[in-house]
């Protein structure tokens, strides 16, 4: 019996370490509009697939309508490449940058150089569709294990509200891991006990 609970710890261990989501650890900065740190945590995993959450009671950055969106790089290696984002809500489309990006709120290095005043460090954005509802976040050089964040238009709410941030390339969500590894568990368990007659 002591084995089987250190075995099913061990498990939800390593599917909480497998979701990427830094419970605890600081990714975005904060400002004094900010309830939480990030109003979303994508998660770069293993052969670049990419995962997106909502955090819950975010608010926006701004007071009004824009998010912080965290990134953390858990692919096992540096990652070079884009997340395709869509979406929209309060403040158009999520795109629909109107001037009051992070660089507004924070003093940093990178934002001498951010295009729009959206940008993160080691990101830029691209590839922005005529509505402003879909473009990409193209990183670079982002380490393992690192993470960055950006900023986007509209409110975390509202963002959910129409269904969160569309992520291209999504795999499933870490309420589905841990609900499939609850199972493997079970099928072990019985597995075990069935040899062990």
């Amino acid at each position: 019996m002591k084995s089987s609970i250190k075995f099913l710890i061990a498990l939800i261990v390593l599917t909480v370490s497998f979701t990427g989501h830094a419970w605890g650890v600081s990714i975005c900065p904060t400002t004094a509009n900010t309830s939480s740190d990030c109003g979303f945590i994508l998660t770069i995993g293993v052969g670049g697939t990419i995962t997106g959450s909502a955090v819950a009671g975010a608010n926006p950055y701004d007071g009004s309508d824009d998010t912080l969106v965290g990134v953390i790089n858990n692919s096992g290696a540096v990652y070079n490449g884009s997340i395709a984002l869509s979406g929209s809500g309060n403040g158009g489309g999520i795109f629909a940058f109107d001037g009051d990006g992070i660089c507004a709120y924070v003093s940093a290095a990178y934002c001498a150089t951010a295009p729009t005043g959206y940008e993160g460090p080691n990101n830029t954005f691209s590839g922005i569709n005529g509505a402003q509802t879909s473009g990409l976040v193209v990183f670079s050089n982002l380490g393992i294990g690192k993470t960055s964040f950006f900023s986007l238009e509209s409110s975390p709410s509202s963002i959910s509200a129409g269904g969160g941030i569309g992520v291209g390339g999504q795999v499933p969500e870490p309420s589905s891991l841990i609900l499939m590894a609850t199972g493997l568990v079970g099928a072990a368990t019985t597995v075990r006990r069935r040899f062990n007659r």
